[in-house]
């Protein structure tokens, strides 16, 4: 298991995806892209030992603080836990390690890499003995400091990506407009790209960074 994380529109999608074509081959499917544990559930009849599952956080992100994150991340043991029994290899793109509950950080994940900006991240790789740390005061990572930092290509001319963007996109529009909690009981409308949802979910939506009609926010030079 790898986990990805660092803030909005850094790659960890894309560098994801490249660690599935390089576990899988580069004829890794798009198909075994999951939104939420539900999703994980669904392909689990479909997958062979030493395929590679891309669990992205589209619909997480989206989620409230409270039950309905807490819900997700809980059913995501659950599923992580069958994907270790068939010999698979997930690879969890998140804002930040520390969302994951306890069994997944502090002893499923192999190896962390933080993404701080585009096409660089920070590799840490799990200790020896994690799995029976008892004191958690700190995260049970070393940073692999022959492989950092690492570098990783841009994937935006790619079909492949185009394709997954879009996917992307069609599913944060399907959880939207199944979220219809307003406590007003009026829908709203996202005035970028016109996507539905709760006022709290457009919210979420247009300051996550992935809003499809937002200004595009040039990346950082790296040195």
């Amino acid at each position: 298991m790898v986990v990805v994380d660092g803030p909005s529109r850094v790659g960890k999608s894309s560098l994801g995806m490249q660690i599935c074509e390089g576990v899988q081959g580069p004829d890794w499917p798009l198909a075994n892209t999951a939104y939420s544990a539900e999703d994980i559930f669904g392909m689990y009849s479909t997958l062979e030992p030493g395929d590679a599952i891309l669990y992205d956080e589209a619909v997480l992100g989206l989620l409230t603080q409270g039950g309905g994150r807490d819900d997700e991340l809980r059913r995501m043991v659950q599923a992580l836990s069958i994907i270790g029994e068939r010999r698979l290899t997930a690879v969890l793109c998140l804002p930040d390690i520390q969302q994951l509950d306890s069994f997944v950080k502090y002893g499923r994940a192999q190896f962390w890499i933080h993404v701080y900006t585009r096409g660089r991240g920070k590799l840490h790789r799990q200790w020896r003995g994690a799995r029976y740390k008892t004191s958690r005061s700190s995260m049970p990572y070393d940073t692999w400091d022959d492989l950092n930092p690492i570098g990783f290509r841009k994937l935006d001319r790619r079909r492949k990506w185009k394709n997954y963007e879009s996917m992307k996109h069609g599913k944060v529009l399907a959880f939207l407009e199944q979220s219809r909690d307003d406590t007003s009981g009026k829908m709203r409308r996202c005035p970028a790209c016109g996507i539905k949802g709760s006022q709290w979910n457009i919210q979420i939506h247009q300051s996550s960074g992935k809003c499809p009609g937002a200004p595009k926010v040039p990346p950082r030079a790296v040195g």
